[in-house]
């Protein structure tokens, strides 16, 4: 029994990131695209959400490169992200408004569940760059991803109230006046 126990914890802890980690993002993407393609799958052009993809692929092959790409895409904004959601949890106040949606009833409770994910995709990111390192080419490939993300969400949207909303901020940061 003991030679099964000790061969379950070393399947557990093969390579550099705990298998647990690899399966818990996984699941968690499985069930947040098919959950946004029934709204729009416009959603998942989301910076985060490709951050949070792109980070689930880097965590199966232990890929510094993908895991640096997705950190630095998204790690600052979801820290700000992270304040903003504690002291609207604390006060009742967004500060910055990034995470006042996870308090609006207007928002599904599975799609506002969902969005928790922001709360530990930049620790994750962090513990997980520590472990693979951080690849000097991210900051290039990172710039072209960035790139094509806004391009296809200034291409694919039309307003401010379409499904997907002002996605990445495209029209500026006020939900309800577009820049001009």
């Amino acid at each position: 029994m003991e030679q099964r126990h000790r061969s379950i914890t070393e399947l557990l802890s093969l390579g550099r990131l705990p298998l647990w980690l690899k399966v818990v993002c996984s699941v968690w993407v499985a069930v947040l695209v098919p959950t946004y393609w029934q709204t729009t799958p416009l959603q998942l052009l989301w910076s985060c959400n490709v951050a949070l993809l792109v980070t689930c692929i880097g965590l199966w092959l232990e890929s510094s490169l993908l895991v640096s790409i997705a950190a630095l895409g998204i790690v600052w904004w979801q820290l700000l992200w992270v304040l903003d959601f504690l002291i609207h949890l604390g006060t009742g106040l967004s500060a910055m408004g990034m995470a006042g949606y996870m308090f609006d009833a207007k928002f599904s409770r599975v799609s506002r569940g969902l969005s928790l994910y922001h709360g530990w995709l930049p620790f994750v990111l962090l513990w997980a760059l520590s472990r693979l390192g951080y690849d000097r080419r991210a900051l290039l490939l990172q710039t072209l991803v960035a790139w094509a993300v806004f391009l296809l969400s200034a291409g694919l949207t039309s307003d401010l109230t379409g499904p997907a909303g002002n996605l990445n901020m495209i029209y500026g940061l006020s939900e309800t006046k577009p820049q001009t």
